[in-house]
């Protein structure tokens, strides 16, 4: 579904063009976090994602390394670690 309330980002940068397609999918899979979603936005409410986490494998290929790399050459900035 491609409108207003299933886009977190405007810009056309590869790693928003991904987090809007993940976010879609996540409303898709959750009808609950959608009408959540919608009745915001009917408010006037906006928001973004903060933060992402990712969850990886320690395995060479799929490990944190890895997936941080294409995240990088995507524009996304690490800010910090927990």
């Amino acid at each position: 579904m491609s409108n207003s309330n299933s886009e977190l980002y405007s810009d056309h940068r590869p790693a928003s063009r991904l987090l809007n397609r993940l976010w879609r999918n996540y409303l898709d899979l959750s009808q609950q976090i959608r009408h959540i979603s919608d009745a915001l936005r009917a408010r006037g409410d906006h928001f973004r994602n903060d933060h992402i986490a990712l969850r990886t494998y320690d395995r060479a290929g799929i490990d944190l390394e890895a997936i941080e790399a294409h995240w990088l050459g995507h524009g996304y900035v690490v800010r910090g670690e927990y």
